[in-house]
């Protein structure tokens, strides 16, 4: 990301414009703080990763392979090939426990939800690295998120309490605004649904696999 997204860089410059006295270095370091806060209450950024159970293994590891990586920071859910919803969690950050310990060799999806991850360098032009589809769908309170950070910082140029209250305000609506999205799947008018998908718990009626829609409901 060393070249980013336009609507990366326009949250820079619209910020560099708003805040009288600031420097791009520190408005690249809250931008970080911004997605960081922004991506742990949304869980927005979501990625399905594929792992092989082996017979009386219990935990498995996973590696985000998406570009960019970020960091996993919960799980969502596992499911098998006829999704299946898979009873699993993480008491370990970035390794799928299941409570099921199996007894064959089977593919199972995990879906993990993710946020950004250090260092902000060279590679990245000094910005945190996460999909640039979120800065474009979610651009303007992302803006506040960034400035109502900066206007927070104490005996500053650009401190302005009030206005700190109103774009951080702005921010919780968008963080909330995201993660409903995330739960419906980007659709319009329609009831919350299954998350990452209509989980069902495997079962057997009349030799068919069967299952009870699991809705995604609390913090994850």
């Amino acid at each position: 990301m060393a070249d980013p997204n336009p609507y990366v860089r326009m949250l820079l410059n619209r910020a560099l414009v708003e805040l009288t006295g600031s420097s791009a270095n520190g408005i690249k370091l809250i931008m970080f703080e911004v997605m960081h806060e922004f991506f742990d209450v949304s869980s927005a950024w979501l990625e399905d990763i594929q792992f092989t159970t082996q017979p009386n293994v219990q935990n498995y590891a996973l590696v985000p392979v998406a570009v960019p990586p970020g960091q996993i920071i919960r799980l969502a859910g596992v499911v098998d090939s006829i999704v299946a919803n898979q009873p699993a969690s993480m008491p370990v950050l970035g390794t799928v426990s299941l409570r099921n310990v199996p007894n064959t060799a089977k593919v199972l999806t995990a879906t993990v939800i993710k946020t950004v991850v250090l260092p902000c360098d060279d590679t990245t032009g000094g910005f945190p690295d996460f999909p640039t589809v979120f800065a474009q769908r979610f651009f303007p309170g992302l803006l506040d998120g960034v400035l109502g950070k900066m206007m927070a910082q104490p005996g500053k140029s650009y401190t302005q309490d009030a206005s700190s209250v109103y774009h951080l305000k702005k921010f919780e609506g968008v963080k909330t605004a995201a993660r409903i999205a995330a739960i419906r799947r980007n659709t319009y008018g329609t009831n919350s649904w299954g998350y990452p998908q209509q989980f069902r718990v495997g079962g057997q009626r009349g030799g068919v696999a069967v299952g009870s829609d699991q809705s995604f409901g609390g913090t994850p």
